[in-house]
Formats: C-alpha cells, sequence, structure tokens
C-alpha cells in the first residue's frame, strides 16, 4: 500500500493525473478492506483520492470524500489536531468551488479559531487560516471584513515570515487586488509596485509569482493610464510564456491579448492587430494533455 501510494504522489506530481487517480483509487479500497475505514493510513487515502478527484473536475465525490475525512478525525484525533485542520482546509475549497458560502464562511472561522487558541496567533497554520478566511469573507460578499482580514494577515506576515517570503508577497498581492476591487486603485498600485520590486530582487524573472506580479503591475499602469510603464511589463509577460508554456496555452494567449490592449490604447494600432490575429490563431491549437 505504501509503495502504491508514493506511487499515486509521484504520477500526480509529474501531472499523470489520470493515472494518479487510478492508483488512488485502488489505494483507498485495499485501505478499507485490510485497515478498516478508521485507520490513519485509510483516512489519507481518502484525502489523497479526494485531492484527485477535485483536480480531475469530480467536485461532488470530492466534497462528499472530504466530508467524510473531516467527521472521522474529529472522531478520532479531535477537532485540534494538525490532520484535522488539513482536512477542515481542503473542505472549505470544496465548499467553495460547489458555491456554498455560508458553510466555507463556518468552517474557514471555526479552523481560524482552534488555530489561534492552540496554536499560537503567529503560527503558519494559523496564517494560513487567516488567509482562508479572507476569501471565503470575499465569497460570501463581505469585502470591507475580507480586505481589514487581509491587511491583519500580511503585518503578520511580514512579522513571522519576513517581508521577501514567498506567503508574504502572495498575501501583499491579494490585499492589492482587494484594493483595487474596493475602488482604491492607488493603494493597490503602490502595493503592486513594491511587491514586484521585491520579487525581482529576490527572485528569478521567470518565477510564476514573478511574472504574475508583473501582469497586476501592469493591469494598475493601464487602469492608472501609464500605459508607457505598463508596456515593457506586457512585452516580457509575453516573452516568458512563449518560452515557458506550450502553444496554444491559455496564460499565452491572455498575455498576447493584455499587450495589444495596451498597443491600442499607445496608438500602436497596426501591431495590436497583428497581436490580436497571432492570439486568435494561437488559441486553435491544443496544448499536449498532461495525462
Amino acid at each position: 500500500l505504501l509503495a502504491m501510494n508514493n506511487l499515486g504522489v509521484s504520477y500526480f506530481d509529474a501531472s499523470r493525473r489520470t493515472k494518479a487517480l487510478e492508483i488512488r483509487e485502488s489505494v483507498l479500497a485495499l485501505s478499507r478492506e485490510h485497515l478498516g475505514d478508521k485507520d490513519l493510513g485509510t483516512l489519507r487515502a481518502m484525502q489523497a483520492l479526494a485531492t484527485s478527484l477535485f483536480d480531475a473536475n469530480r467536485k461532488p465525490e470530492a466534497l462528499k470524500l472530504r466530508e467524510e475525512v473531516v467527521r472521522l478525525r474529529r472522531e478520532i484525533l479531535g477537532p485540534d489536531h494538525s490532520d484535522t485542520l488539513g482536512g477542515m482546509a481542503d473542505l472549505i475549497r470544496s465548499y467553495s468551488a460547489d458555491n456554498r458560502t455560508a458553510d466555507a464562511l463556518r468552517l474557514s472561522q471555526e479552523v481560524l479559531d482552534l488555530c489561534s487558541r492552540t496554536l499560537g496567533a503567529k503560527h503558519p497554520y494559523t496564517l494560513r487560516s487567516m488567509d482562508n478566511l479572507a476569501i471565503s469573507l470575499a465569497e460570501a460578499g463581505r469585502p470591507t471584513e475580507a480586505l481589514a482580514q487581509r491587511e491583519s494577515l500580511l503585518a503578520l506576515s511580514r512579522e513571522v515570515l519576513g517581508p521577501t517570503a514567498l506567503a508574504t508577497l502572495k498575501t501583499a498581492n491579494l490585499l492589492a487586488g482587494s484594493y483595487a476591487e474596493s475602488g482604491r486603485p492607488e493603494d493597490a498600485l503602490s502595493l503592486r509596485e513594491k511587491v514586484h520590486t521585491s520579487r525581482r530582487l529576490n527572485y528569478p524573472p521567470d518565477h510564476p509569482d514573478t511574472i504574475l506580479a508583473s501582469e497586476d503591475l501592469a493591469q494598475s499602469y493601464d487602469a492608472a493610464g501609464r500605459h508607457t510603464d505598463a508596456l515593457p511589463l506586457r512585452e516580457s509577460v509575453l516573452t516568458l510564456r512563449q518560452t515557458q508554456l506550450p502553444p496554444g496555452h491559455p496564460d499565452t494567449v491572455q498575455a498576447m491579448n493584455d499587450l495589444a490592449a495596451t498597443l491600442e490604447a499607445l496608438g500602436e494600432v497596426p501591431r495590436a492587430a497583428l497581436l490580436r490575429e497571432q492570439a486568435r490563431a494561437a488559441a486553435t491549437l491544443s496544448p499536449p494533455p498532461g495525462q
């Protein structure tokens, strides 16, 4: 069972998701048969299979399995055990994907309360649970509370993890998005400039988060009418997308259209039109499947 489970992990990590799903279904069936539903190894197999099901867009099946995992871990390990908290975090994602915003919000608040009480306000689990609560608040149509939660999380992340930690910069970027959505574009732009500078100084230019920071900063520049500042960022993002991704990948097509929009705003209509045509052609190509 251990060897089969490790093989499933390897297939999943290698993006051979269909094969990973098949192996994880077998592992769970065998675990239930030989170990029983309440064995901790069986519960880990259930959680792994739920991840594969969620990834395969079989979200109702993943949700049902995750609810079972949380119920059994509460019973066997207690509500504040790290494995129970991890199962709850997965269940929050399933509730969110199923548009069960009230359930996601209720569970997010419960997890944060448990983490704060048992682990302390500065524990990494607590920080992650604050992030989940901010997401749940936003999805529940409570943007002001979500923004305040992100501001608190950013302050704690800078203190606990450091200002250049990936998790801190991710939180800052999400907070900038909240500022933009709340009608505070100047605050969004200022924070995105800081995030972009920090990522360029501390991480490779082709790191996925660095590329995302460039995209978001370009968006803020365009929204502020600073299209000349946005242009080199848009060009850099497109070059990196074309280098890293297969032809026709949606992120590459989006980068082409984003650059075209910036060029149009600058009056470079012929170049923008050519890019739009290339984007339409690229969108007809299908990336090779990662099975």
